[in-house]
């Protein structure tokens, strides 16, 4: 195996040398490399198993003996925000993580800086900066046109054409102190990326159906989605395998159309509590009497604390915490 394959290449790079080597026509070595090996490898189709010939809903502890002890699967989603936004300073202002998460590079004072230069429209360039308070207000967008200025084909470069400089704010330990401390006890996913560039209905049903099933933006009345090969409540319910969404306001799952959630309201989806504490209360009570379903979400309303921009995220913290 090369060093190419030992060594991670840190996100931004691969990034950036994907862009802009596509946009010249030109795949550097370690592209090509793992093109190869791509090429090589017979990609599953959707609906197969890892696994064909062992049963779907099993558990399987001779190949993860480490999830053995696993009861439940808590799915907590939160709204509309970046690795770097939130994390950017994980590495920088936690010792133990330095050279282990891909976040901000630092100039020679210290301070975070693009990785790839930001230019506004005027063609004058903007330094990243601290959030001045929990909020982040100034249109930083999500919708699909603008999420694509930003990416521009992979150059990473058109965040302020696409938004405003608020997209270059960040966050650091001093706001977010329980998200630090969670990512400095647990793994953290610094090469996750949205499912698609947009907003929040297509990323939460392509999380739940691993495809967006065609949809770009976030619509009033949610739409209803059939994803072709269903989705993954579709495979715990042929497996026996219990679930429920404790929500405060909108169940994602209800995404999957009124009618297939009206059939599942008081069995599987229980809300709208209003007050998030309220979701949570009655997620606690099942925790309490020792009947949590095996998956579970706990959603929280979508006016205070999901983080959506420009909602506090200190609102959201608290109701994760």
């Amino acid at each position: 195996m090369s060093d190419f394959f030992r060594r991670p290449m840190p996100r931004r790079r691969f990034l950036t040398l994907a862009g802009g080597t596509v946009a010249a026509g030109l795949i550097p070595g370690p592209l090509l490399s793992a093109g190869r090996v791509l090429a090589a490898t017979q990609l599953r189709q959707p609906g197969s198993l890892p696994f064909p010939n062992r049963p779907m809903g099993v558990p399987q502890a001779d190949l993860a003996p480490e999830l053995a002890n696993i009861d439940h699967i808590i799915v907590v989603m939160m709204e509309n925000h970046s690795f770097d936004n939130y994390f950017g300073m994980l590495p920088s202002e936690v010792p133990a993580l330095a050279g282990q998460v891909d976040g901000w590079p630092l100039d020679s004072q210290g301070k975070p800086m693009p990785q790839v230069p930001q230019y506004d429209t005027n063609h004058v360039a903007h330094a990243c900066f601290p959030m001045p308070n929990g909020c982040q207000p100034g249109g930083v967008s999500q919708a699909w046109d603008a999420s694509h200025q930003a990416y521009d084909g992979g150059a990473m470069d058109g965040f302020l054409v696409g938004s405003s400089p608020a997209a270059l704010g960040y966050w650091d330990q001093s706001v977010l102190p329980l998200y630090y401390s969670l990512a400095s006890s647990f793994p953290v996913c610094d090469r996750y990326f949205c499912s698609t560039l947009c907003q929040t209905y297509p990323n939460r049903v392509f999380a739940l159906a691993g495809t967006a099933a065609g949809l770009i933006s976030t619509d009033t009345p949610p739409p209803t989605v059939t994803p072709n090969n269903g989705h993954i409540f579709d495979v715990l319910e042929a497996n026996s395998i219990s679930w429920a969404c404790y929500y405060s306001e909108l169940p994602t799952p209800g995404l999957f159309g009124p009618a297939w959630a009206a059939e599942r309201e008081g069995t599987h989806l229980f809300g709208p509590f209003g007050p998030p504490s309220a979701a949570i209360a009655a997620f606690q009570a099942k925790c309490t009497a020792g009947t949590l379903e095996s998956v579970v979400m706990v959603e929280s309303d979508y006016q205070w604390a999901s983080e959506e921009n420009p909602q506090n995220i200190q609102a959201g913290q608290f109701f994760v915490a």
